[in-house]
């Protein structure tokens, strides 16, 4: 709330927001794609700055409503340059926490 549309902006895509501000609580929906970031730019070894930003990495959803992680071309040439060649992400939420787990896949 203190930082407003002005985070948002810095931290979600706008599919991200698109879809979060669609529904009831959408507090939750950023707080587990901001955990996802978090655990996504851990796993890459490098957290969010010179090599990553926190539109670079976006979750969004499969054909069964699985959380998928989208990559810019930015963190796709991190992925490949640390040997990956994918990202799974777990996610879950309650009313007042949520956490992600990520775990980079490599051939």
């Amino acid at each position: 709330e203190r930082h407003g549309d002005r985070f948002l902006d810095r931290t979600f895509t706008a599919e991200e927001r698109a879809y979060c501000d669609t529904l009831k609580f959408p507090q939750k929906h950023y707080a587990a794609r901001w955990a996802a970031k978090e655990a996504v730019a851990k796993a890459f070894t490098t957290g969010i700055g010179e090599h990553l930003d926190w539109t670079s990495i976006s979750v969004e959803h499969g054909e069964r409503q699985e959380p998928l992680i989208r990559l810019d071309d930015k963190a796709q040439a991190l992925l490949h340059d640390i040997g990956g060649t994918g990202v799974l992400i777990s996610l879950s939420h309650t009313e007042s926490h949520a956490m992600a787990v990520a775990t980079l896949i490599r051939s």
